[in-house]
């Protein structure tokens, strides 16, 4: 339930830098606080794909390899890179929206790094 609200969290601070982003009058620095939000919401996305593949892989695999992260595929990398990627482009975004942003994506790669290590 935590970590739905965290979700949650993160989606509407992300949107909400994104409406902080219209009154930018710089246009370059308006595009990558709204490329910044729609990574962050990318990797909320990503990070609820990685939960689905969690959930529903087969156990036979992880018994047999010994491994917890087996069958997992790229997500936890795609979750954990989008949310790197928020926050290099949301520190060099406008100066309106840069704290809703750097807070959602910072949320976001933690949330994803604490979800990896309770599975390891």
């Amino acid at each position: 339930m935590i970590g739905l609200l965290v979700l949650i969290f993160v989606v509407v601070l992300s949107a909400y830098g994104g409406y902080l982003v219209a009154r930018e009058p710089v246009s370059a620095k308006r595009v990558v606080s709204l490329v910044a939000a729609a990574v962050s919401i990318a990797s909320v996305a990503s990070f609820i794909r990685l939960i689905q593949v969690y959930n529903s892989r087969d156990l036979a695999l992880v018994t047999a390899t010994g491994n917890f992260m087996a069958g997992l595929g790229p997500w936890d990398l795609i979750a954990l890179g989008l949310s790197l990627v928020a926050i290099v482009l949301s520190s060099l975004g406008s100066k309106r929206a840069r704290i809703p942003l750097l807070v959602s994506a910072i949320v976001m790669f933690l949330q994803t790094c604490f979800v990896l290590s309770l599975w390891d």
